[in-house]
């Protein structure tokens, strides 16, 4: 528990900035995706914990960046990305349908989240719009 909410604090701390520049630098630039989950059971939302590590850019430090997301009736998120960036994803199932009612039933104790199913990486680039994480076979789906 403690780990995530470091990661959320740590999300929360990097997303400020987002789009800005790291000490004056060059403008990071960063941009909007999709991460569709292909293969998954019909009906399910899934949870994706994604997190990137510090790294240096143009001789100044950006910090680390942890993001947690819930796909949609169509298995899909949007996430705002740092481009060049390595960005690695969790996948677990989840039992609420978006991040309100993850942390409100949270409070209360509830087990929200199955086994993790997958974890992958990727690196956005200019041209990236989708990231596709296939969970044919993991999940009992066909």
């Amino acid at each position: 528990m403690k780990w995530l909410l470091a990661a959320l604090l740590a999300g929360l701390l990097t997303g400020c900035g987002a789009g800005g520049k790291a000490d004056g630098g060059s403008e990071m630039k960063v941009k909007e995706m999709t991460i569709q989950i292909v293969g998954g059971t019909a009906g399910k939302h899934y949870l994706l914990e994604t997190v990137t590590a510090g790294r240096e850019e143009n001789g100044k430090a950006v910090l680390p960046e942890a993001k947690l997301l819930i796909t949609d009736e169509r298995q899909e998120t949007k996430i705002l990305v740092h481009l060049n960036t390595e960005y690695t994803v969790k996948v677990s199932e989840v039992y609420a349908k978006d991040l309100d009612e993850f942390f409100k039933k949270k409070k209360s104790g509830a087990v929200l989240t199955g086994p993790l199913l997958k974890t992958v990486t990727f690196t956005p680039q200019e041209n990236t719009n989708e990231f596709e994480i296939n969970l044919s076979g993991i999940d009992g789906s066909s």
